[in-house]
């Protein structure tokens, strides 16, 4: 099952020190966590808002989110307000309502 977390941070600004510091806990984070994939993305307009996708492909997902997600969660609240979810992908041929193995 593939699925995704999405992270994303709205702050008053600043972000030049939050997109450093969040780089290099994304890097940290690759070096040892191996089969996932971290995307940091900038708004093109609104120079505080930040967003991480972190992309799974996984027998299980968590309603909550990985540890990893989870982690880089808790570091963005300290640059601002966080909104932090889970997306499993839908294949062709998937039923509704989608069976989320626990």
């Amino acid at each position: 099952m593939k699925w995704v977390e999405l992270i994303k941070l709205r702050s008053a600004g600043g972000s030049k020190k939050a997109i450093n510091e969040l780089s290099e806990l994304v890097n940290n984070v690759l070096k040892i966590n191996d089969g996932v994939e971290i995307n940091l993305y900038a708004h093109s307009v609104l120079i505080g808002d930040l967003f991480i996708q972190i992309s799974w492909e996984s027998s299980r997902t968590s309603i909550q989110g990985s540890q990893v997600g989870l982690g880089l969660a808790q570091a963005f609240k300290k640059f601002g307000l966080v909104d932090h979810s889970c997306w499993i992908k839908i294949e062709k041929g998937d039923e509704f309502p989608l069976k989320i193995p626990a």
